[in-house]
């Protein structure tokens, strides 16, 4: 219990953080940009891509034991395309998708393998047409499989919310590069938009 406690105040932690980026990127912007040019500053109306996603990265709770490798896939769907700021070219959507993960534990001189499913809230500010930063608020589950010993501390089921921020580098209209960091993983992939 004092591990859902720990991590619902990382999340509140993070929305807070996020909140208080938006209202900055608000307050900061310059005045006065040119209106359909793809900045911050862009309040006119956008065709916003939905996106697949492919990822690695690592876990970063369970490096105490060994290397945790995480290989992942996300789908992300615009939900409000033009965001909740009319003055800010920002967006709105979800993301889920599934991971892959591996331990592989020197603790105990096995291999350990899950899953996971997360399921995000993904606000995001397009700076310019080629690059966008965003933050995220969500949860995700799964399961832990042991291929030797079952008396460690993170074996079965688990939950935890999940904050993180990221970015998206627009390589061309179809192929976008991924970076993301948070609790509890930091990940970089390529995103596929259609």
């Amino acid at each position: 219990m004092a591990s859902f406690a720990l991590n619902f105040r990382r999340a509140v932690l993070s929305l807070a953080l996020g909140t208080a980026l938006g209202v900055t990127l608000v307050i900061s912007a310059p005045h006065g940009a040119a209106a359909q040019d793809g900045s911050l500053r862009d309040s006119s109306s956008h065709r916003r891509p939905q996106m697949v996603s492919f990822f690695t990265g690592f876990q970063l709770n369970r490096f105490n034991h060994g290397v945790p490798l995480t290989i992942g896939g996300r789908y992300y769907f615009p939900i409000v395309p033009n965001g909740f700021i009319p003055k800010l070219n920002d967006e709105f959507g979800i993301e889920g998708g599934f991971d892959l993960l591996f331990l592989f534990d020197d603790y105990d001189n096995h291999t350990h393998f899950g899953f996971g499913i997360p399921v995000d809230a993904l606000w995001d500010f397009h700076f310019s047409r080629m690059f966008d930063a965003y933050f995220k608020l969500g949860f995700i589950f799964g399961n832990v499989f042991h291929s030797g010993n079952r008396n460690v501390n993170y074996d079965g089921f688990w939950f935890d919310f999940r904050p993180a921020i990221g970015m998206r580098l627009r390589i061309n209209d179809v192929l976008y590069f991924r970076a993301e960091a948070g609790y509890p993983f930091v990940m970089a992939g390529l995103g596929f938009a259609f």
